[in-house]
């Protein structure tokens, strides 16, 4: 149900840890499953974070952890040797370069 996540780079916000908990779907939440997700695989994900730990299945989640979205796409898949996120970038895109993504996020 949750994935430690290893931070390579910080396009927008700020987070100091280097790695995160990320929780998925249990089958009922608007998250993608974690399967999804493949180990030593690089990806641009827009986190969401603050979790509720009011429920029962949430006690064990901290509101420093993290969760994705399912209700639209929030993550792109990451290919660091020609430096392109590919994925659902926009209704006519889908690719950018990771200067692109970048730049249109108003990186300093």
């Amino acid at each position: 149900m949750s994935m430690e996540v290893e931070i390579i780079d910080i396009y927008k916000g700020e987070e100091s840890r280097k790695t995160v908990i990320v929780w998925g779907d249990i089958g009922n939440l608007c998250r993608p499953y974690l399967s999804r997700f493949k180990e030593d695989q690089y990806y641009v994900i827009a986190f969401y974070e603050g979790l509720d730990g009011s429920s029962r299945r949430a006690r064990k989640r901290k509101t420093t952890d993290y969760a994705i979205s399912n209700c639209g796409e929030y993550w792109l898949d990451v290919d660091f040797i020609n430096k392109i996120a590919t994925g659902s970038v926009s209704d006519n895109q889908n690719q950018i370069t990771l200067d692109e993504l970048k730049s249109s996020l108003d990186i300093k």
